[in-house]
């Protein structure tokens, strides 16, 4: 009994202690009763307004002040912010429903919190359109304007009643156009919101009329003719610009042209204009006139695209109505004539391939001209170069050489060019390629010109040459100058002995537009071959014409000539050649490159070997010979698209190197063995090492 009461005991002081140390989430009050707890009294927020400050108080009960505010759960309208004391404020610049947890914490220790959802809206301001009045425009003069609004919840979307003919107006309420009729059009003008507010406002715009007239006049540039001793700087007369573009700017709405047209043939426009007021007349060495464009373009300048060379007039005021190329004309010293010359001589070539095929498509061209440009002058692709360096060898006035390289672009666009490129002059063993495409341009050029006489000018006069009467120490498929003579000879009027034949120039259009494609690789006795096939009864002159450059011909025969180009590779027969580079360090001759073919019926495995067997006429150069196969439409080097395979040859002598590979399809392939290394290792379009060697090449299929 005395141990119970002693445990009764024991328990009564541990009960009493714990009693006296219990924690309380307020503080204590008389009477032994918890003290209220902390609480967030603010239950809602005033609406506010977009734009205009806002300014509340958060409030709360119990706990120990002072309180500490802050957002627990989502964000306040965008402007607004809340203090650690319970002051959200600032200016809203978005209407929106927005809502977030506000949590209070006082001061005691430990703290006690309180959260509470709130929402704040923020009304948007009122949809006004802000335009008081419209500006007034002018018939023919472009016009622009943009409507403003404020207020309503972005974006807006616009729409009218009619506007005046001419304008037209957008979703984002921008009105532009031309107006063609004059007065003053009442217009109801409505926006409307992004959740369907809208609102109108009536508004009007004053088209004023403007009396106009016909502008009109010829449009020239100066002109330097050529002959055989260079330019002739004192000789220069005005010369049509034709087919070019010619726009019309009022200097009262600048930058945009209210009147545009193309010059014609005689470089006579036609436009109308305002009377009574200042207006410039800009000409561009550009034209879209025919199927296709032209745009010279000046390879100096650093714009992207490449500015197109204008000319423009000082401020001209319209009182008459006739204004010519005296008025404004460029003299030479500023070169921009140049550039309308280059336009000019490709305009003119253009107008006399409509006149064989109304359907010619020309593409879209640019050529490249500055005066200080002298690093050559040729096409690549869709793009020319002519050089302007009046101090090395300007050709801006060289019309031959423009039709030369334009007939480049020619070939490539309506035939077949399968020239190698590179430097080539008249007395060379060149690929017959790059003889045929060089031979071809030139007297597709002159005959265009109408002229036998190819005059290049430079600083130190001019070369000239005549390609009715051409001689070369080289005659043959091989040289640009019998190419050129040939072709000349079967189309041109004037006979002499051994030659009879004076085919129109038509014929030459249609074998050069239909008929190369049909052919594996493009050489002069190609082009005869299709030509003697299109007029069988000019076989004989045809020959007789080809033995004037030593090329014994037989009309129909296969071949036609004793040694056909390229050789044929039989499958399994090696063929042995030489190939060598060394001494002219120039990769587009005949001695640097052998070139192949095989016929496949179907695709199939083929394998090409090369194996090294001497060291070529020049003992003291590289021993390297490479090997390209190419499809039946592929050039002798990238990029044209059509290499399939290549093979390096191993360096010292005695090698053998070897290919094996499957062939798409039935064809025609080409095999090209070279003695020009190329830059390695996929071979880039230079070459950097001359080699010399006899090599035996088979091709197994």
């Amino acid at each position: 009994m005395r141990k119970f009461a002693r445990l009764f005991g024991v328990l009564l002081a541990i009960i009493l202690i714990g009693s006296c140390g219990k924690a309380s989430t307020s503080s204590p009050s008389g009477g032994g009763e918890s003290a209220p707890a902390l609480t967030v009294t603010t239950t809602s927020l005033p609406v506010g307004t977009q734009g205009s400050p806002y300014l509340a108080t958060l409030t709360a009960t119990s706990g120990t002040t002072p309180y500490t505010w802050s957002i627990a759960v989502g964000s306040l309208p965008q402007g607004l912010s809340l203090s650690a004391t319970g002051v959200i404020s600032g200016t809203p610049t978005v209407p929106t429903n927005s809502s977030f947890t506000v949590q209070v914490g006082d001061s005691a220790a430990p703290q006690n919190t309180d959260q509470r959802i709130l929402i704040i809206t923020i009304n948007a301001l009122p949809l006004v359109i802000t335009n008081s009045s419209l500006s007034s425009g002018n018939v023919t003069v472009p016009y622009t304007q943009q409507l403003q609004a404020t207020g309503g919840v972005q974006p807006y979307s616009w729409s009218s009643t009619a506007l005046p003919a001419g304008l037209t107006m957008s979703s984002t309420g921008l009105i532009t156009g031309t107006p063609t009729t004059g007065g003053t059009t009442n217009i109801t003008f409505t926006v409307t919101d992004n959740v369907g507010t809208s609102t109108d406002e009536i508004l009007s715009i004053t088209i004023n009329s403007v009396a106009t007239v016909t502008l009109s006049g010829t449009m020239t540039f100066d002109k330097v003719p050529i002959d055989a001793s260079g330019l002739d700087l004192a000789g220069i007369f005005q010369s049509p610009i034709r087919f070019c573009y010619v726009g019309l700017e009022d200097q009262s709405a600048p930058g945009v042209f209210f009147s545009a047209t193309y010059t014609d043939a005689s470089g006579n426009y036609s436009l109308p204009s305002h009377q009574n007021t200042n207006v410039k007349i800009y000409i561009y060495s550009f034209s879209a006139h025919q199927a296709g464009s032209i745009n010279v373009v000046d390879r100096a300048s650093v714009s992207t695209p490449k500015a197109t060379w204008v000319i423009a007039t000082p401020n001209i005021p319209v009182t008459t109505v006739d204004i010519t190329g005296s008025d404004w004309n460029a003299p030479d010293s500023t070169r921009i004539n140049g550039a309308f010359n280059v336009t000019d001589v490709v305009l003119a070539i253009q107008q006399i391939v409509l006149g064989l095929n109304a359907a010619s498509n020309f593409g879209d061209a640019t050529i490249e001209f500055s005066p200080n440009f002298y690093s050559g002058t040729y096409f690549s692709g869709p793009t020319g170069f002519i050089m302007g360096d009046r101090a090395t060898d300007s050709d801006d006035f060289d019309d031959p050489v423009i039709a030369h390289e334009y007939s480049h672009y020619l070939q490539t666009k309506f035939s077949r060019d399968d020239s190698t490129g590179g430097d080539h002059s008249a007395n060379q063993f060149l690929d017959p390629r790059v003889a045929f495409g060089e031979g071809q341009a030139t007297f597709m050029g002159q005959s265009f010109l109408g002229s036998p006489l190819y005059i290049d000018t430079s600083s130190g006069g001019a070369s000239e040459t005549d390609v009715e009467s051409v001689t070369t120490t080289l005659p043959g498929y091989w040289s640009e100058n019998s190419v050129m003579a040939v072709l000349w000879d079967c189309f041109d009027s004037t006979n002499e002995a051994g030659d009879s034949l004076a085919l129109p120039f038509s014929t030459y259009w249609t074998v050069f537009t239909q008929d190369m494609q049909n052919h594996t690789l493009v050489y002069l006795i190609d082009f005869m071959d299709s030509l003697y096939a299109r007029s069988p009864a000019s076989g004989a002159a045809i020959a007789s014409i080809l033995a004037m450059e030593s090329i014994t011909y037989t009309p129909g025969g296969a071949p036609s000539v004793p040694n056909p180009w390229p050789d044929f590779l039989p499958s399994g027969v090696p063929v042995s050649s030489t190939v060598d580079a060394s001494v002219d360090q120039q990769w587009n001759l005949m001695s640097a490159t052998d070139v192949f073919y095989f016929t496949i019926p179907a695709g199939q495995s083929v394998t090409v070997t090369l194996t090294w067997t001497g060291q070529g006429p020049s003992p003291a150069a590289p021993d390297y010979v490479d090997f390209f196969v190419f499809n039946d439409t592929g050039h002798s080097f990238p990029p044209d698209g059509k290499l399939l395979y290549a093979s390096a040859a191993p360096a010292g002598t005695g090698y053998t190197h070897s290919k094996t590979f499957t062939l798409p399809a039935a064809g025609t392939y080409s095999v090209v063995a070279t003695a020009c290394r190329l830059y390695e290792p996929v071979f880039g379009l230079e070459p950097t090492i001359f080699s010399s060697a006899d090599y035996q090449i088979t091709a197994t299929y």
